[in-house]
Parts: C-alpha cells; sequence; structure tokens
C-alpha cells in the first residue's frame, strides 16, 4: 500500500512540509514515459545528485526508492524517502528520460521539522508503596 503525500506535475512550484522520522512519498507525472527515470536532490546532473534511478520497474537505494504502478509503460511514477531527517529538507527533482531530445522533470521542495512540540503533556512518574503510581510533576513543552 502506498501513502501518497502528493501528486506531481510540471504545473506548479510544489513545497512540501514533513516531519522527522516520518516517510514522503510523492507521485510525478509526466506526459509520456521516459526510458529512464531519476530522483535527485537538486538538479540530476551526469553521476552527481542522483539518489536513485530505474530503467525497469523499482529499484532502491539506502533510504530512497523509485517505481511505478502497475505497468512500466505509465507516465507516473513514485518516489520515497524513508525516516526522514532535517538534513533532508532542500529541492527535489524527478525526471524522465527518453532521450537527448525528450525529457521532462518536476522540482519540488521539502522541508522537515522536528515535529509539533506544542501543547503536548509529558509526565513522570515514581513508585511508592506497593504498585501504585503517583504523578511526580508534569512538564509542558513551549
Amino acid at each position: 500500500m502506498i501513502i501518497l503525500t502528493d501528486l506531481l506535475d510540471g504545473s506548479k512550484d510544489h513545497h512540501l512540509h514533513k516531519e522527522a522520522g516520518s516517510s514522503l512519498t510523492v507521485a510525478c507525472s509526466f506526459n509520456f514515459s521516459g526510458k529512464t527515470k531519476y530522483f535527485c536532490r537538486g538538479e540530476c546532473e551526469e553521476g552527481e545528485n542522483i539518489l536513485v534511478y530505474t530503467d525497469g520497474v523499482r529499484a532502491q537505494s539506502s533510504r530512497y526508492s523509485i517505481g511505478h504502478g502497475k505497468h512500466k509503460s505509465s507516465a507516473v511514477f513514485y518516489v520515497t524517502i524513508k525516516n526522514l531527517t532535517t538534513s533532508d529538507s532542500g529541492r527535489y527533482r524527478c525526471l524522465s528520460y527518453l532521450s537527448s531530445r525528450k525529457n521532462s522533470y518536476v522540482d519540488f521542495n521539502v522541508s522537515v521539522s522536528d515535529g509539533e512540540r506544542d501543547g503536548k503533556t509529558v509526565s513522570k512518574y515514581c513508585q511508592i508503596g506497593l504498585n501504585e503510581n503517583m504523578p511526580l510533576t508534569t512538564w509542558r513543552t513551549r
């Protein structure tokens, strides 16, 4: 099962917000199905910034994966980053490459935060007597 964060095409600027520790999966949509699909950090320079790519149906490298839906010929492919960290914040690119004269890409920005802390309560308990828990103090983060 794929939990889709967003469907991306080249028609607008995309900015996605996620919390550290979560995963990000986006569907990159194109007008044609390229022979090779790339997922890059920044621009897809030759041999640089490429996180993962495939000539087939799917591929994985470390926390990054790329793949198609049911059909390899589909003009939509999915990219995923697992276990996001704040250092994953930045610009990414999905690139569908057919030939040196025909390729298409979608750029998107990701912002990864440490997570929501406001309003959450943290409680500490100490054991006294026989299996009784008594609240010692309650902490509230700001």
